[in-house]
């Protein structure tokens, strides 16, 4: 297996863990972190004009979109011979199949279709950002004779 194959799987199996441990953690992982009050959030929530609960909302989202876009990158580099449609499917499954296990056995936490959107929008946004590096990858490599 050559050495970049073997960074790309230690990267995906780490980062799969801890899509694991995060979304089977017995309570929401954010519970002891006010997020709508850090600084940098409510200066952006305050210019947006958004009240504290759509401001969480909005927080919440984007985390999650930001959270599965290591998912999309790494499926991709992982499987580039995938559609790309198969990768975003792929991170759809598995962001429902958290859900489920969560709705199922973790009644501290709430199982929520809006988490799955931007799970899955997340997946997309790996994947555009797995091609916009290939391109530069192919753009700066020498010209074959």
């Amino acid at each position: 297996m050559p050495r970049r194959s073997r960074w790309i799987l230690a990267a995906g199996s780490a980062y799969a863990l801890a899509i694991a441990v995060v979304g089977l953690w017995p309570t929401h992982v954010d519970q002891d972190f006010d997020a709508v009050n850090w600084p940098p959030v409510k200066w952006i929530l305050d210019r947006l004009d958004l009240t504290p609960p759509h401001g969480y909302d909005l927080v919440e989202f984007t985390a999650n979109v930001l959270w599965f876009a290591p998912f999309g990158l790494l499926l991709r580099a992982l499987r580039p011979g995938w559609s790309l449609l198969t990768v975003i499917l792929t991170g759809a499954l598995v962001s429902a199949a958290i859900a489920i296990l969560q709705a199922v056995s973790r009644p501290g936490r709430s199982a929520d279709v809006r988490a799955v959107v931007a799970n899955t929008l997340g997946v997309a946004l790996g994947c555009l950002v797995y091609a916009g590096l290939h391109r530069l990858r192919r753009a700066s490599a020498p010209p074959e004779a």
